[in-house]
C-alpha cells in the first residue's frame, strides 16, 4: 500500500491511498497492462503466454471492478478508484472473459496460451 500526500487548491494536505491488488502473482512477474480508459478496456482483446500476469489500471475518473464473466470465478478485484491497480497471473491456458462488475456493459478477454 502506497501513502500519497496531495495538496490541494485551498493549501490543505489531503492523504491518498493508491493500492495495487495483486491476486496470485509472484515477485518479478512479466505484466502486461490494460488501461481502463473512458469506460474501456484497452485493450479489449489481450493475448498473453502462460504463466504471464495482467495489470489493469484505472484511468478514469470513476471506480471499476474487474471481474471474472464465469462460475467458478477466477479472479476479481476490489473497487479500483482513479489511479488504482490490480494483477492477477494466468497459469491456465483459455479464454477468460471479463467485464466491470459496476459496469457491466465494460467488457474484455484475456486469452492465455
Amino acid at each position: 500500500m502506497t501513502y500519497v500526500i496531495e495538496l490541494t487548491r485551498r493549501g490543505l494536505l489531503s492523504l491518498v491511498t493508491r493500492v495495487a491488488y495483486a491476486d496470485g502473482v509472484r515477485d518479478g512477474s512479466d505484466f502486461v497492462a490494460v488501461r481502463i480508459i473512458d469506460f474501456t478496456f484497452q485493450p479489449a482483446i489481450l493475448r498473453i503466454n502462460i504463466g504471464q500476469s495482467v495489470l489493469w489500471t484505472n484511468g478514469d475518473d470513476s471506480p471499476h471492478r474487474i471481474d471474472h464473466d464465469a462460475t467458478p470465478r477466477f479472479f476479481r478485484s476490489q473497487v479500483l478508484f482513479p489511479r488504482d491497480q490490480y494483477g492477477h497471473q494466468f497459469n491456465v491456458a483459455g479464454e477468460f472473459r471479463y467485464r466491470c462488475a459496476i459496469h457491466p456493459h465494460m467488457r474484455g478477454t484475456i486469452q492465455v496460451g
